[in-house]
């Protein structure tokens, strides 16, 4: 069986999904730090934000009980969901850090 071929068109198109090798690294850089200072700011989250959604890019932390509120806000100021570090601050899980 022979493998499909990709045209130049489809090509282009992925990679302007994508992006360029190193966006795609400084997106990668930004993510790693993002989840590193997560860890790192956990106790001072827990306080501050207690059982909501986080979301985590650079300097901003963005939060709320709902998901949804999260995703809204991030759209709000234009930052693609999939670069921001998200989770949920969970005081019965993270109870050690309290």
């Amino acid at each position: 069986m022979r493998a499909k071929q990709v045209s130049d068109e489809r090509k282009l198109e992925i990679l302007e999904i994508l992006g360029d090798r190193e966006q795609m690294a400084r997106e990668m850089a930004e993510y790693h730090a993002a989840a590193v200072g997560f860890e790192e700011n956990l106790p001072s989250y827990l306080a501050s934000y207690p059982d909501q959604w986080i979301a985590v890019l650079d300097d901003e932390i963005l939060a709320d009980q709902d998901i949804e509120a999260v995703f809204e806000q991030l759209d709000q100021r234009g930052i693609p969901r999939h670069r921001a570090y998200m989770k949920f601050i969970s005081t019965a899980q993270y109870a050690r850090f309290i």
